[in-house]
């Protein structure tokens, strides 16, 4: 009997390069989304220490005009965290839209997959068949020599 051979190996192969493909795609816009969390971290402790200075230098007395530079410091800080935030949502929609896409070619993947098992225990089960023929053919052919 011949060799098993799946007809769409090729397209198998295909959809596992498209399920890869996927999946690296959504570790890199996770690796994205932690390092826009790490930048949101970093610039809430910045505002946080411009915060404690500008009280303590309130306290102290200072003049008007490091007041309102602080004042606009604080405001920029704030503004770039709104702007990292709203990119975070952003790439949040992102990752989970990627995640559908690795879901729906790992389910693509997989119904080629079982199919091909079941080709080959079709395969398996035939080859069987034909084994256990030849042999009781054989069986046969050995009585009727005798004969």
């Amino acid at each position: 009997m011949r060799r098993f051979a799946y007809r769409l190996e090729r397209v198998l192969q295909y959809r596992r390069f498209l399920e890869k493909k996927a999946m690296l795609q959504l570790s890199k816009l996770k690796q994205e989304y932690r390092r826009v969390e790490n930048r949101i971290g970093a610039l809430n402790f910045k505002r946080i220490q411009v915060a404690e200075k500008c009280r303590r230098k309130s306290l102290q007395g200072v003049d008007a005009a490091n007041y309102e530079t602080y004042q606009g410091y604080l405001q920029k800080l704030k503004m770039d965290l709104d702007a990292a935030s709203r990119e975070l949502k952003e790439m949040a929609a992102g990752i989970q839209n990627q995640e559908s896409v690795l879901k729906s070619e790992s389910i693509k993947r997989k119904a080629l997959e079982t199919h091909k098992e079941s080709r080959w225990r079709d395969y398996c089960e035939r080859s069987a068949k034909e084994e256990q023929k030849f042999l009781d053919d054989l069986v046969i052919l050995r009585q009727e020599v005798k004969i």
